[in-house]
């Protein structure tokens, strides 16, 4: 529910840009920025602690990665869940719940950003 509610939020915000044609599109691709977040945090902590994590070891992993995804994003909201279905759903929510889902995902973005940057802070550059 989190997941489609995100997608909702993050849809109804490119919506409401002039120039987006396809807030579909722009909210499945902000998810994915996330979701690549959220992995990137894991390896730099992998990397951190001497993990082995071969995925960011090179470019070509990390775009296969990155596909990857992007692909399972678009068959979930697409395929599987459906953007009308999703966009009736949550439609028709009530406020005082609408506040409380709105509250955790900016609290889930501003947490995915910080625990990012942080990570990043962490890793020793090669030199």
């Amino acid at each position: 529910m989190a997941y489609k509610y995100l997608f909702f939020r993050l849809y109804k915000l490119a919506a409401s840009l002039d120039y987006d044609k396809t807030p579909e599109f722009t909210a499945i691709f902000s998810i994915s920025g996330l979701f690549l977040l959220n992995f990137g945090f894991i390896a730099n902590l992998a990397e951190h602690f001497n993990i082995p994590l071969p995925i960011y070891k090179s470019r070509i992993n990390a775009i296969v990665f990155s596909l990857i995804i992007l692909s399972i994003n678009l068959i979930l909201i697409y395929k599987i869940f459906g953007v009308d279905k999703i966009k009736e759903q949550f439609s028709k929510i009530n406020k005082p719940k609408e506040k409380i889902f709105n509250v955790m995902i900016i609290i889930y973005i501003i947490t995915t950003f910080i625990l990012y940057f942080y990570s990043n802070s962490l890793i020793k550059p090669n030199l």
